[in-house]
């Protein structure tokens, strides 16, 4: 194989076109590129190195061509006249095609034993021969995936129908070679998907598996929506949705208990409070009269001889009398003026209810002098002095009067419901509540469950207080067999009714006007339903799942159909979306396969993906203008019929 061979150009090509040659089976062969056998490559790199390097230069490229004797300008022989050549020797056809058979089968046993650069030059010498050659194309095609046989390919790891000797082979074959390339290429696409799907059937297995939330079982969805139809895929997908509701309807009971707990810790403390002022009753008194004998008693001087003594004592004899009164006198006025200092002190330590009783007790001591005084001979006047300390002990009982007057002056009263936090829940009947403080003449009211009740009937008012909603996830999951809402309920929260499955029919009052998310999804029973005017919107997955669903009329105030809204209602047949609709969301009737006819208004502006998807059984769409017609084609299936009304 000479260097023209190798770069695959003519014996007269120019620099350019040697150099773009050699730049592409650079591209082609360059080790960190190439797909096949990495020392193959690196082989063939060498090779179209030499040979470039070679032709690249004038002089070694000359010197080359005159190797070859090809030289571009031939000295001519000036000396001898040039022999006649020999007619040369045309083989036959029957020759020739035996050559190319054993070249194919040669080319062939040298890549079984490994030597892909001999199978490689042998084919191209086929080709020299036949550019059609088939056969040759795919020896070329297995040296460049690095395979010994061609029952090898369909080991290959990712599909080989964008390379050229594949295309070529594929181009000049028969039938059977054609048979068996298409069919290797198949193998390879089944392989990969099955092993794609199987990747992704045990990853989302693994995300069920580790069963620790929502979470897991949301991620485990999204993997098997990918290879829905895929074994049990579809089955997995609806386990994952009902152990998404076991946990929700856990969560909200673990709740309930928490506010039950709650609420029958303030039960005890509302019982206790009787208890506690008997106590204070008993209690406060007493400590009132502690507090005052503390304050009262160390001011009296229990040393003077005068605090006990009796009036008799002071008339003993009258030799000695002017000697008593002396005394008494005396210690009278160390007495008074013990009295006088310790009495503003008693004053101000007495409280003010207290403050009558001391001044009376203090009247017969200021008095007393002005009865010694006048003569000697009448110690029957210093009685009050000698009795007035005794004055002094009303003085402690006195005090008690004040002990029932905080007691007394409380009046009991109903507790105040939002005194520690401006939610309150409260259990009434058959249902629980939760009452919210917007303002003083303000409450709203929200059914937040029931306790054991297949039948729900819930009252217009509660404590006096108008029922506003239900809160979400109220009676998810719930065996409710039917419904009553009184009228002055206006909104309906998330998941409020979900998985009720023995719910048949429900009709909705004229004051809702806000359907929550999935506020009926997996209705399964769900056969109809009836929606008040004073709705605008039908929010994401409100009835998802409700395969028992046939009929259903969309009010005239909605203007907003949200993502699969009504998607897998197997048994919905026909809807008639009316005119104030303006957008319909993503997958908003999808898997619907009832779904026979529906009639689009002009006021729609926009349709998400896949909102009429796997609709089977869809064969007529109404449209109101051939625009609106023209936008939308696109979002329904190729069997449906499109007609302008």
């Amino acid at each position: 194989m000479t260097y023209y061979d190798i770069l695959e150009v003519s014996e007269k090509a120019s620099q350019e076109v040697i150099r773009m040659a050699y730049k592409a089976l650079c591209k082609k062969y360059h080790p960190d590129v190439y797909q096949g056998d990495k020392s193959f490559a690196e082989e063939q790199m060498k090779k179209i190195n030499e040979a470039y390097e070679t032709l690249s230069d004038e002089t070694k490229k000359r010197q080359y061509d005159y190797s070859l004797n090809i030289q571009s300008q031939p000295k001519q022989n000036t000396y001898y006249e040039p022999k006649p050549q020999e007619p040369r020797y045309q083989p036959r056809q029957e020759d020739r095609t035996y050559n190319i058979k054993s070249l194919l089968e040669l080319g062939f046993d040298m890549l079984k034993n490994g030597n892909r650069f001999q199978a490689d030059r042998i084919f191209d010498q086929v080709l020299a021969k036949e550019r059609n050659n088939a056969e040759a194309y795919l020896g070329k095609l297995m040296v460049e995936l690095g395979v010994k046989n061609r029952n090898s390919l369909k080991n290959c790891r990712k599909p080989f129908n964008d390379k050229p000797n594949y295309q070529k082979a594929l181009l000049y074959a028969d039938n059977s070679l054609k048979e068996f390339l298409i069919g290797t290429i198949q193998h390879i696409n089944k392989r990969n998907y099955e092993t794609e799907c199987q990747n992704t059937y045990r990853k989302a297995c693994a995300f069920m598996l580790r069963n620790d939330g929502i979470q897991c079982f949301q991620d485990a969805i999204a993997e098997f929506e990918k290879i829905r139809g895929y074994k049990d895929s579809n089955q997995r997908i609806e386990k994952c949705y009902q152990k998404i509701a076991e946990i929700k309807s856990a969560t909200l009971a673990a709740e309930a208990e928490k506010e039950k707990q709650k609420e029958e810790r303030k039960e005890k403390i509302k019982a206790s409070l009787p208890i506690a002022k008997k106590i204070a009753m008993f209690v406060v008194p007493v400590l009132v009269l502690a507090i005052i004998a503390a304050t009262v008693l160390p001011k009296i001087n229990w040393n003077d001889e005068n605090v006990f003594s009796s009036p008799i004592d002071n008339a003993t004899s009258d030799t000695t009398s002017e000697n008593i009164l002396s005394e008494n006198s005396s210690s009278f006025v160390s007495s008074e003026q013990a009295n006088i200092v310790s009495s503003p002190t008693i004053t101000s330590s007495s409280t003010s209810g207290h403050s009558s009783s001391t001044s009376a007790a203090s009247k017969p001591i200021t008095s007393s002098p002005s009865n010694n005084t006048p003569s000697s001979n009448t110690p029957s006047t210093s009685k009050p002095t000698t009795s007035t300390p005794s004055t002094s002990k009303p003085t402690t009982s006195t005090p008690t009067v004040s002990a029932p007057v905080s007691s007394s002056d409380t009046t009991s009263s109903e507790p105040n419901l939002f005194e520690n936090s401006n939610e309150v829940y409260i259990t009434e009947g058959d249902f629980k509540y939760r009452l919210k403080y917007v303002s003083d003449t303000q409450i709203e009211v929200y059914v937040t469950g029931c306790i054991t009740s297949s039948t729900v009937n819930i009252p217009l008012t509660i404590k006096g207080y108008t029922v506003n909603g239900i809160d979400d996830g109220a009676f998810a999951n719930r065996s409710i067999t039917s419904i009553s809402l009184p009228n002055g309920i206006t909104s309906i929260g998330n998941e409020a009714f979900s998985t009720c499955t023995s719910l048949t029919s429900i009709s909705l009052p004229n004051s809702v006007t806000i359907l929550g998310n999935k506020a009926f999804a997996y209705c399964s029973s769900l056969t109809s339903i009836s929606l008040p005017s004073s709705i605008t919107s039908i929010e994401d997955a409100t009835f998802f799942r409700c395969r028992s669903l046939k009929s259903i009329t969309i009010p005239n105030s909605v203007t907003n159909i949200g993502a699969q809204a009504f998607a897998i209602c197997e048994s919905l047949q026909s809807v008639t979306i009316p005119n104030s609709v303006t957008s319909i969301g993503n997958k908003a009737f999808r898997d619907c396969t009832s779904l026979q006819s529906v009639t689009i208004p002009n006021s729609v502006t926009s349709i998400g993906d896949g909102a009429f998807e796997d609709c089977s059984n869809l064969s007529v769409v109404y449209f109101q203008s051939e625009a609106q017609k023209e936008k939308f084609k696109d979002c329904f299936n190729s069997k449906a019929q499109l007609i302008v009304q």
